[in-house]
């Protein structure tokens, strides 16, 4: 048993033991969240709770080392990248999985769709931003 136990620790891939299942940065309702959004374009693509949660946990600690963005505001531009991505998508047999959207081999198709979503975002706040000009006729 112990020699077991070493071999998992110490042999067996990292990812397969090293995740946690809570998270300091959401909820077990965000995660229900995030999953069914691929869920309902493919159940086989839901991806595994324990891996999301752990990649999860390092791309949103990531954000907030490297953005000016609050937890709230990664949390909703996460879920509108997971949907930008998604809608995106001609046929959801090839979309990935849950969790190596968010990573995988050290890239990170979250993080991409992540600079459209915010993009698109500052783009929406220019135009609701822009003043009401009073049509002009022109002789």
């Amino acid at each position: 048993l112990l020699l077991h136990i070493i071999i998992n620790i110490f042999i067996m891939e990292p990812t397969q033991y090293n995740f946690v299942t809570k998270s300091t940065f959401f909820d077990d309702y965000f995660i229900v969240k995030y999953r069914s959004l691929f869920k309902e374009c493919n159940p086989n693509k839901m991806g595994t709770k324990g891996l999301i949660v752990t990649k999860l946990n390092k791309f949103i600690q990531y954000k907030l080392d490297t953005t000016e963005y609050n937890l709230e505001k990664i949390l909703s531009l996460i879920l509108s990248a997971t949907k930008l991505y998604l809608d995106k998508a001609t046929d959801y047999t090839y979309i990935r999985q849950a969790d190596y959207f968010i990573s995988k081999d050290g890239g990170s198709t979250l993080d991409d769709f992540f600079e459209i979503a915010e993009e698109r975002e500052q783009n929406q706040k220019v135009i609701d931003t822009k003043p009401n000009l009073k049509p002009i006729k022109l002789k």
